[in-house]
């Protein structure tokens, strides 16, 4: 029997069905070349093993456990908890979907550079043809602190399980959504695998499908803990003596007091940044963790 290239799959997901089921059904159709497993902490009342447990082959395995309402790195960590055994592991979000050859795609990467320990891809969206956050589709970027909050997202990255384990192989649960500091969990574990020394690079042309919305830029609540998250972890890599990333703290910083003064008269555009604004001063100025 041939050992195939395997592949963890973190997943949790609120009350999402019809998402993940999309989800399911794009793993279902990769590559016979590839053995999957999801490792699932189902958040969703709407959810059973009923709704998922065709979607298992040969090649697609379902871990699937129903857990409380928690903070996005709790149940992430809960999933890991269920089990890595694969070479790689991903951290697909509930709404995301995969092209037929992703894994594929990023197999190909790590195997043109035996060095390279963690892929990031691009996100896009094939409906509304936009990419999240307007990454650039590149070849290929080295990810360092200096671009740390450019490129890495956590629906497109990619690493060795050894280097996810290496880090201690949990998400910092202060981070993320639903927790006291609404970002950054993906983030701090890069921060990580980079400390490590460990190679890391994006490529621009490799996607993962997202949808891509204007109606999330004015979610004035979560541009506040967004904020909170940004604002914390740049005060906890400055600590940590590393200033690589000020130059882009100061330009977020600079952007959105830009978009208050340019949105005077549009008022819930004006309220998104000036939360947002609010969000990264309060994050970065906190004295208690």
């Amino acid at each position: 029997m041939v050992n195939k290239i395997s592949f963890d799959l973190i997943l949790t997901t609120v009350d999402k069905k019809k998402d993940v089921l999309k989800l399911f059904h794009t793993l279902a159709r990769q590559s016979d070349d590839f053995k999957l497993r999801v490792l699932f902490a189902d958040q969703s009342e709407d959810i059973n093993w009923n709704d998922i447990k065709n979607f298992e082959s040969e090649n697609l395995e379902i871990i699937h456990k129903k857990i409380s309402k928690s903070s996005l790195s709790k149940a992430r960590n809960i999933a890991v908890s269920l089990g890595l055994k694969s070479d790689y592991i991903a951290f697909p979000d509930d709404d995301c979907w995969y092209k037929d050859s992703i894994l594929s795609d990023v197999y190909e990467k790590f195997t043109s550079d035996t060095s390279l320990d963690v892929v990031c891809t691009n996100v896009y969206d094939p409906d509304t043809k936009r990419y999240y956050g307007d990454r650039p589709v590149v070849n290929n970027v080295d990810v360092s602190f200096k671009n740390i909050f450019k490129y890495p997202i956590s629906v497109g990255i990619f690493m060795k399980k050894s280097v996810f384990v290496a880090t201690g192989g949990r998400f910092d649960e202060r981070f993320g959504v639903g927790a006291k500091f609404g970002s950054g969990e993906e983030t701090l574990l890069i921060a990580q695998v980079i400390s490590s020394g460990a190679k890391i690079q994006y490529f621009g042309e490799v996607k993962v499908f997202h949808p891509v919305l204007d109606s999330a830029f004015y979610d004035i609540s979560k541009s506040y803990s967004y904020g909170v998250g940004f604002g914390k972890l740049n005060q906890e890599f400055f600590k940590s003596g590393n200033y690589s990333v000020l130059p882009y703290f100061i330009y977020v910083i600079y952007r959105t007091i830009g978009g208050c003064l340019t949105s005077l008269f549009n008022t819930p555009k004006r309220k998104v940044y000036s939360n947002r604004l609010k969000g990264v001063l309060r994050g970065f100025l906190l004295t208690k963790n």
